[in-house]
């Protein structure tokens, strides 16, 4: 087998494993219920363009839905001052630690993950982008009248750039081989989050 076949398989089987792992303890009070967690931080520019977007699907789904905006700035006043200007109508759970991205594999934010009731994956994707909201919500539904199908439509490089200038060396950038040169044309990271090229180096924040 190739390198980068094998190094794909292996991707796939720690996203697998990611999806079949029970959810973190931090979600023990949404045991049960269909969640829509979407990872954001104050200086990700998208998150901003997000938020109003979750409020409207809170408010559309909220019934069904339980939206968790993880937040992971290790500066809560930082994080306080985003809420201020873009309030939030839905749940709002602090992570500095970086646990639940760990645990789910997070590349960049903002990104969203789908849980259904048992607490098994069902979506995942990186970044926001208006264009694709129908999508979004498309999944939501999907999450909705399907949560026991359980299956993942996304993966993951099994980094931490939601560590802000993690990813500023060189080595560390995205297409720093031929492995993240072939899977990095799905996520998208903000240009004031890049530190050259397509490189994050500011903390990988998912956008145009």
């Amino acid at each position: 087998m190739r390198p980068l076949a094998a190094a794909l398989l292996i991707l796939a089987s720690m996203a697998a494993a990611a999806a079949d792992a029970p959810p973190p303890a931090a979600l023990a009070a949404w045991s049960g219920k269909v969640v829509y967690l979407d990872f954001w931080a104050s200086w990700c520019g998208p998150c901003a363009d997000s938020f109003p977007w979750l409020n409207r699907m809170h408010a559309k789904y909220g019934s069904e839905l339980t939206i968790v905006g993880v937040n992971v700035d290790t500066d809560a006043a930082a994080a306080d001052a985003f809420l201020k200007r873009f309030p939030a109508s839905f749940e709002i759970l602090r992570d500095p630690a970086g646990v639940l991205p760990e645990h789910y594999q997070i590349e960049g934010m903002p990104s969203a993950v789908i849980l259904d009731a048992s607490g098994r994956v069902l979506h995942q994707h990186a970044g926001f982008r208006p264009a694709q909201v129908d999508e979004y919500e498309a999944a939501i539904r999907d999450a909705l009248a399907n949560h026991g199908a359980g299956q993942v439509a996304g993966g993951s490089i099994g980094v931490k750039p939601w560590q802000r200038g993690t990813l500023a060396r060189e080595d560390m950038q995205v297409n720093a081989d031929a492995l993240q040169a072939g899977l990095d044309d799905h996520i998208y990271f903000s240009k004031e989050a890049s530190s050259g090229g397509r490189g994050f180096g500011g903390g990988g924040c998912g956008c145009n």
